[in-house]
């Protein structure tokens, strides 16, 4: 294109608003059919055809053009096809943001819906799921502050307890750190209100092509929240909306029958309770049909006709998050049931958030999304075992109870528990650690899961900023991050994506060596047993692999053992990396050593390499591909 950056950026916000404003007309005229509204659409898009031609954008200037003509023709003597093609044209306004660069495509669509030329495919062009805000501060630089913030806070949090000063002393400083924080998130934010003219197009628009009648009600939408989670939010919203009116809201004569308004409604109402925020998206049509899902399911092989005395209604209507259950007749970018639904389940979990449904059979849907405020931060409860901690959200769990030998149950050779008159299968904390354990008493319960979590002991409920790791997060779906707890790290993850033995639900303790097929040995040494963890299991399939805690486990092992090659940390207990490099290179010049490190200041990286060692990662730009590959070169 031939702007500028800077008129480009300008241009970007007005159009951005011009769009929102003709949006907004547009769904007062599909409530009032009140044609007036046209002539605000005329001078927006009149507006926007001159700024795109004084910048060059050739084809952008004649969208517009084309627009403002047509709306300009229509404004007084508005026909039923023209009315169709309004609610084409929707279709398209919604996609130009997003395809800035692809304007010819857009433009000959256009054309051919105000030609009259049939099969015009609106679908060809995906529309943007990423809402533009009016926040001026790049996100990138924000995020990047907030990265320093944090190491900054994590280091002044740990120099004051080392130094002897006033308690009240360190508290101030805690205070004003605090607050800092705050205002660093506050920088951010966007209220929710931005998506309110989109949900009703898009609402107007799926109706209307459904031949059905849909009123869209929101509430409280100037609650603020991190843009990233409205990004989020507005990706479930856009699916659920269409969600609702294919499956949900009946055609008018169906309505009249049942003794309904004609017109569906839809109702999206926000509440927030301090770092949650709550989004009830509840349609008034026929409620989800059990039988069909479940019908659905035993078709599919998803349960046995062994499991339906076991069945709750909540257990079968989540069954919708399968990703072969759709009740959709036909398959379109309208019905979105099936794997759709798994996808906004797995976004939505993905930030610590949570989503539910309610149903009642021809009364109403419910869907219910509880996310957090703000992507950089999650309250959590802290789980030990063997003395090693993890964090789990508290919106997933349920509830929390000793375990009792005499709740265990055999069933078909398969130990599960009985809890409220459901079994659950359960999952071993040690176990998943690679851990061994004989303590482990409580069981964690979580929501909509068929799961449960033994570990040791329950701590605390926890503030924690999430730190993600190239590589880690996409690879390992019950991921969600990494924060400092106590000044060292631990793993936060989702507990619906926890892999269960598909031989035995009920996991005995105890590491078993992978197989493999080749004859190199790696000697891994992380105090951090996720970390030990997710290297295992990326090179246990090409590598035998050993795992050593600290540097005097590792020397002991490689005096003991055949090892060609050593990945370590350098911060850990007993004895830490550079001390153990130093020591294996009096001895050993040849074997290969990688860092894997948090440390990551260049003079960390140059000791680490003049001491002996190969290569130096560091963890917060962690890739399990450079690592493989590093792995493969040293070898």
């Amino acid at each position: 294109m031939s702007a500028n950056k800077n008129l480009f950026d300008i241009f970007n916000e007005e159009l951005n608003e011009h769009l929102n404003n003709i949006r907004a007309s547009l769904n007062t005229f599909f409530e009032t059919e009140d044609n007036t509204v046209f002539r605000k659409i005329i001078k927006d898009f009149h507006t926007l055809k001159g700024s795109s031609a004084i910048l060059g954008l050739k084809e952008l200037t004649d969208i517009f053009h084309e627009l403002e003509n047509y709306f300009n023709k229509i404004k007084d003597n508005l026909s039923e096809s023209d009315k169709i093609k309004v609610v084409q044209l929707i279709e398209l306004i919604e996609k130009i943001p997003s395809h800035l660069e692809n304007q010819e495509e857009i433009s000959n669509q256009i054309k051919d819906i105000l030609s009259d030329k049939k099969n015009t495919n609106l679908n060809q062009l995906k529309p943007s799921t990423e809402i533009k805000t009016q926040n001026k501060i790049d996100p990138v630089k924000i995020n990047s502050l907030k990265k320093d913030y944090f190491e900054i806070s994590n280091e002044i949090h740990q120099l004051l307890e080392g130094l002897n000063i006033e308690k009240y002393i360190k508290n101030r400083i805690y205070k004003k750190l605090e607050s800092l924080g705050y205002k660093l998130n506050r920088l951010n934010l966007s209220s929710f209100s931005i998506l309110d003219e989109k949900i009703k197009n898009i609402a107007y628009s799926t109706s209307s092509q459904l031949n059905k009648k849909v009123k869209v009600l929101i509430e409280n939408s100037e609650i603020e929240a991190d843009t990233e989670i409205i990004n989020i939010v507005n990706e479930a919203l856009t699916h659920l909306i269409r969600n609702a009116i294919y499956h949900g809201i009946e055609k008018p004569e169906e309505r009249k029958k049942l003794k309904k308004d004609e017109v569906g409604l839809i109702t999206i109402r926000y509440t927030q309770s301090n770092d949650r925020i709550q989004i009830i998206v509840e349609d008034d049509g026929k409620g989800i049909d059990l039988e069909k899902i479940l019908k659905k399911a035993i078709d599919e092989k998803i349960i046995g006709e062994e499991d339906l005395k076991h069945l709750k209604e909540d257990d079968i209507i989540n069954l919708i998050f399968s990703e072969k259950i759709s009740t959709a007749e036909t398959v379109d970018e309208i019905s979105g049931r099936g794997i759709g639904m798994q996808i906004i389940k797995d976004k939505i979990e993905s930030i610590g958030g949570l989503l539910e449904i309610e149903t009642e059979k021809n009364k109403f849907t419910r869907f219910l999304l509880n996310v957090p405020f703000t992507f950089q931060s999650i309250l959590s409860k802290i789980v030990s075992s063997n003395n090693y901690d993890i964090a789990i959200p508290i919106t997933f769990i349920d509830v929390v109870e000793k375990f009792k030998e005499d709740k265990v149950i055999k069933k078909r050779d398969k130990f599960l528990y009985q809890h409220r008159n459901k079994l659950f299968k359960v999952i071993s904390l040690a176990n998943l650690l690679n851990m061994d354990s004989k303590k482990e008493k409580f069981l964690i319960f979580f929501k909509n899961a068929k799961s449960a979590l033994l570990s040791e002991s329950i701590k605390d409920n926890v503030l924690l900023d999430i730190i993600n790791i190239k590589g880690v997060n996409g690879q390992y779906k019950y991921f969600i991050g990494f924060s400092i707890y106590k000044n060292k790290p631990i793993a936060i993850i989702r507990p619906s994506e926890l892999d269960i033995d598909k031989n035995n639900n009920f996991i005995k303790s105890g590491y078993q060596q992978p197989i493999t097929n080749s004859n190199k040995t790696l000697l891994i040494t992380d105090d951090n047993k996720i970390i030990l963890e997710t290297l295992t299991n990326i090179l246990k399939n090409k590598y035998n692999i050993i795992k050593a805690n600290n540097g005097i486990e590792a020397l002991n092992i490689l005096k003991s053992n055949k090892v060609d090659l050593l990945i370590t940390d350098i911060e850990m207990p007993e004895m830490d990396g550079f001390t153990l490099i130093s020591k294996i290179r009096k001895d050993n010049q040849k074997i290969p050593i990688l860092i894997l490190s948090s440390r990551g200041e260049k003079s960390d990286i140059q000791k680490g390499l003049e001491l002996g060692a190969n290569a130096y990662f560091v963890k917060k730009d962690f890739n399990k591909n450079d690592l493989i590959k590093k792995v493969e070169e040293l070898l």
